[in-house]
């Protein structure tokens, strides 16, 4: 069932959604020459070639490495081809220490043209990768917990999609 929504003289509608949670302590690799994986949050069933995907995230993370760092994106991937996204994918952190939080911020709009207005299963994975092949990492630690700061609890990641069909 889809739910609609009205904005200025369109209707939007809402085909499904999908979301992800993820809270285990992790050490983060520096990336080297290629891209690295940190997460396949989930895989996305299309249903329609010409709908867009909304796509929101936040990881969570600890420890700068490399500030700033640039090399933070989203990847899709379906039968027969996968594309990139680096714009609505960057990281901020709180104060310029070795220590501190770290949070990576997807905001993204994947239009039908960027996934070949394909449907069907589109599986996302969060990658980082220095585009000079340096090593470098988007913080040292994902997920933080008491172990990283004893007064905290253990963080957790968030990734959302929404499927949404513009009339």
């Amino acid at each position: 069932m889809a739910i609609y929504h009205a904005i200025g003289n369109s209707n939007t509608r809402i085909l499904g959604s999908k979301e992800n949670r993820y809270s285990t302590r992790t050490s983060c690799s520096d990336s080297g020459g290629s891209s690295r994986v940190l997460w396949t949050p989930l895989t996305y069933n299309k249903l329609s070639s010409t709908s867009e995907l909304h796509v929101h995230g936040l990881i969570i993370g600890d420890g700068k490495n490399s500030y700033p760092f640039y090399g933070t994106f989203t990847r899709a991937t379906w039968s027969g081809g996968n594309e990139t996204m680096h714009i609505g994918s960057q990281y901020s952190i709180g104060a310029y220490i070795s220590e501190g939080s770290v949070l990576w911020h997807i905001n993204q709009i994947w239009r039908p043209g960027d996934l070949s207005n394909v449907t069907g299963n589109i599986t996302f994975t969060c990658e980082y990768k220095s585009v000079n092949s340096n090593g470098a990492r988007p913080f040292n630690t994902w997920n933080p917990n008491s172990s990283d700061d004893n007064r905290a609890y253990q963080m957790g990641s968030t990734f959302l999609i929404h499927e949404v069909e513009i009339a």
